[in-house]
């Protein structure tokens, strides 16, 4: 019965003292980045959309490195759609057009499958083409 206890005890202690860790380390992460978005929120926008397009940019490279040059294509014009299709919906959703919001999702959408069908059809092409040449 007491080792039942002492695991019991065991276990709750450990839960609560990666809790307690858990909140210091996100106090510690989360404080600095707070007081500096009120205290100064352009110069916040600015580095944090400059540390997201710097990332951007290191996947686009990383991804240019290792896949073929169709895929990339691929995903770049779906990540400009989808963008620009959540910024637009957005803006339309904030100023509460409605009608707006949800004809220009559907738009979003519609163009998604739309550059999918052309890429699959372009690949289908490439490949028919590519074994049409090694029959020669």
């Amino acid at each position: 019965m007491s080792n039942n206890i002492k695991k019991t005890l065991a276990s709750f202690s450990k839960i609560v003292l990666l809790t307690v860790a858990t909140l210091c380390i996100a106090l510690l992460l989360v404080w600095p980045l707070w007081k500096f978005a009120t205290s100064n929120p352009q110069i916040y926008t600015i580095l944090i959309s400059s540390l997201i397009v710097i990332l951007f940019l290191y996947l686009i490279v990383q991804k240019i490195r290792h896949e073929p040059f169709i895929k990339t294509l691929k995903f770049l014009i779906n990540f400009i759609i989808i963008a620009a299709g959540l910024f637009f919906a957005s803006i339309q959703l904030l100023q509460t057009r409605r009608l707006f919001f949800i004809l220009i999702l559907l738009i979003t959408i519609v163009l998604l499958i739309i550059t999918n069908l052309l890429f699959s059809r372009k690949k289908s092409s490439i490949s028919k083409q590519n074994t049409s040449g090694s029959d020669k």
